[in-house]
């Protein structure tokens, strides 16, 4: 199992971390074998156990300085967010009330969270707002179907509704009142769904295609087909919802403002948020171990790709194996059993390398990084135009407009004041005539 994610939802804050990522499996329902393993050293990963013999791990999450895992054991009826010092492993909260088979968790605004719940006894399944200061759940957001995968797409909650037999629709949230906006009829049914802006892209394995979503106007913009199963054959013959179990995605900074990786039968695609395939890396045993894990840094850099053992995948200890960006392999090393989830280290991929618009917009940085007091940005036209560049946090909310208006084609310098700023990540997002480009950027103290 595993989970969608945007590039820009890994944190709110960036302090000095010593792994590059947290690789969270599941381990197996009724069994005490759930584990964190920490990597870190880059191409020459070098992993050691930070957490095990914990309860059936779903989904993780690395806020500010603290990893959130969501717990939930049908067996033992235990449900719980588990909160862990990412460095340690060492637990520095939890929360039991007011859940139930928690799923996922992603951070809506500052300080607050929603975590997706499914109940398997026929009552309603819901999301919940969880305080991430106190770590307290809030009243439940009922919702049709069985949510599973979250994201935050333009200020909206986007949660997909298909697994375990749910619906195929997705529900759209207000976290500014903790209301259901509507759903969205996708026709196929998705377990997970990503997106930072416009549109949110919904995964259906069933259909083995990607469904691009308007939150704003509860509308599907776009279809992509894939000629490749995005199945899963641990579960072939199944129904379609329990296909969905084996379907790993995630966005990454390759190419274009944002992308999706999806795991295949035969490795994993890069698509681009236009819904553009960018690129494909085979994986040599995908068909016999499903991808159940999958990541990549922001801007990107390294593949994390976790599968499980063939012959044992629910008792046996599985694998992930690190890729370069061109698909070469660094090394593989022992994960725990079933590798559900890859959690990166916020500061990850933040060197901030020159991000370009196939149509001729370009942004770089042209000063210090990471940033302490001020930096100064390389903004390139090729074209003249009116352009607007906004300094955004890790949810895509502003903080500082730092050019609106006509510019004229060619080079033109931009400075970013950070001093009054919290250290941790930014985006820098520009826009001109229809074309984006967003760079990632790190505040330091």
């Amino acid at each position: 199992m595993r989970r969608l994610l945007l590039l820009c939802l890994l944190a709110s804050a960036v302090h000095a971390q010593s792994y590059d990522a947290l690789v969270v499996s599941q381990g197996a329902f009724g069994a005490q074998n759930s584990a964190v393993v920490q990597i870190s050293g880059g191409s020459a990963p070098a992993p050691s156990t930070i957490a095990t013999g914990r309860i059936y791990t779903q989904g993780a999450e690395v806020i500010g300085q603290r990893l959130y895992l969501t717990a939930g054991d049908s067996f033992s009826g235990t449900s719980r967010i588990d909160v862990l010092d990412p460095l340690t492993g060492e637990p520095v909260g939890q929360a039991t009330d007011g859940l139930l088979n928690p799923r996922y968790l992603v951070e809506v605004v500052s300080n607050k969270a929603y975590v997706t719940n499914q109940d398997y006894s026929g009552g309603a399944s819901f999301v919940a707002p969880f305080d991430l200061a106190t770590n307290t759940v809030g009243a439940p957001i009922e919702v049709d179907g069985t949510p599973e995968g979250i994201a935050v797409v333009d200020g909206r909650v986007v949660v997909a509704l298909g697994a375990f037999g749910g619906k195929d629709s997705l529900a759209v949230l207000d976290p500014a009142t903790d209301t259901l906006v509507g759903y969205v009829d996708i026709e196929c049914a998705a377990r997970f769904v990503v997106g930072t802006y416009a549109p949110a892209w919904a995964i259906c394995t069933d259909t083995d295609e990607a469904v691009a979503v308007d939150p704003a106007t509860l509308e599907v913009v776009q279809r992509v087909a894939f000629d490749e199963d995005l199945g899963d054959p641990f579960f072939a013959g199944q129904d379609a919802a329990a296909v969905q179990l084996t379907v790993a995605v995630r966005t990454s900074g390759a190419g274009e403002s944002t992308g999706v990786l999806i795991s295949t039968a035969s490795g994993v695609v890069l698509m681009g948020q236009s819904g553009a395939v960018l690129r494909t890396i085979p994986v040599a045993d995908a068909a016999t171990r499903p991808i159940t894990a999958l990541a990549m840094a922001p801007g990107g850099g390294l593949l994390y790709v976790g599968q499980p053992d063939a012959a044992n995948p629910f008792s046996a200890p599985g694998t992930v194996a690190v890729y370069d960006v061109e698909g070469t392999l660094l090394g593989t090393f022992g994960a725990g059993v079933f590798p559900s989830y890859v959690a990166l280290n916020p500061s990850l991929g933040t060197a901030a390398e020159p991000v370009a618009d196939a149509r001729g917009l370009a942004l770089a940085l042209a000063g210090p990084h990471p940033v302490r007091q001020r930096t100064t940005l390389a903004l390139t036209l090729d074209r003249a135009a009116d352009v607007r560049v906004d300094l955004l946090d890790v949810l895509g909310r502003p903080v500082a407009v730092l050019a609106a208006g006509p510019r004229a084609a060619g080079p033109h310098r931009l400075g970013v004041e950070a001093g009054g700023l919290a250290a941790g990540l930014y985006l820098v997002r520009a826009v001109a005539d229809g074309r984006a480009v967003t760079l990632p950027l790190t505040v330091a103290r």
